[in-house]
C-alpha cells in the first residue's frame, strides 16, 4: 500500500509498481502487545517510550528495530510527496512538494524504526523514529509529522 496524489488529492493504492527513494524493511513474526500509557501523546514522548518498552523486552537496542502502534488520534498530520517530475532538492524542495494530510480523530496504525543511530539515513536529526501511518479504513497512508495520540498500543517484535 503506497500514498498517492490522484487528482490533486491524496489516495491510497495497493501495487508493487512503484519507486522510493528509501525504502526500509522488516519481516516479524510475532509482535508483543504493550499498553501505552495515557501520559504518551506526542511523537517525541512514543519515541522515548518506544525506547523504554524495547529496553525492557529485550530487544538489542544496538540494531534498528521495528515497531507497530494502532491507535486512537485527536490528531495526526501526515504528508506524501508529489513529486511528478518536480525537482525536490534539498529540505525546501521538499517541503514544496509535499501535500499535508491533517487528520482529527482517526484510527490508524503507525509503522516505525527505532534506532539510536542512522540520523540522515532513515530517520531525522534529533529523534530515533520514523514513522509512516495509515488510516485504518486504508483511505490515507504516508509520513507522520506529528501526532496526538489518544488510546492505544505499542506492538514489538517478540523475543
Amino acid at each position: 500500500m503506497i500514498g498517492v496524489v490522484r487528482e490533486g488529492k491524496p489516495a491510497v493504492e495497493r501495487t508493487f509498481s512503484v519507486r522510493a527513494p528509501l525504502l526500509v524493511w522488516a519481516q516479524v513474526e510475532k509482535w508483543t502487545e504493550v499498553e501505552i500509557p495515557s501520559s504518551v501523546q506526542s511523537l517525541a514522548e512514543l519515541d522515548k517510550f518506544v525506547g523504554e518498552a524495547a529496553r525492557k523486552a529485550g530487544i538489542d537496542m544496538t540494531a534498528p528495530f521495528p515497531f507497530r502502534v494502532t491507535a486512537h488520534t485527536h490528531e495526526i498530520a501526515m504528508h506524501i510527496v508529489n513529486r511528478q517530475g518536480r525537482d525536490a532538492a534539498g529540505h525546501e524542495g521538499h517541503e514544496a512538494i509535499k501535500v499535508n494530510m491533517p487528520l482529527t480523530h482517526a484510527q490508524v496504525e503507525l509503522i516505525g524504526f527505532w534506532s539510536n543511530k542512522h540520523t540522515g539515513v532513515f530517520k531525522h536529526m534529533g529523534s530515533n523514529v520514523h514513522v509512516h501511518g495509515r488510516t485504518t479504513d486504508n483511505k490515507l497512508s504516508g509520513h507522520v509529522d506529528s501526532v496526538k495520540i489518544g488510546t492505544g498500543k505499542l506492538w514489538l517484535p517478540a523475543q
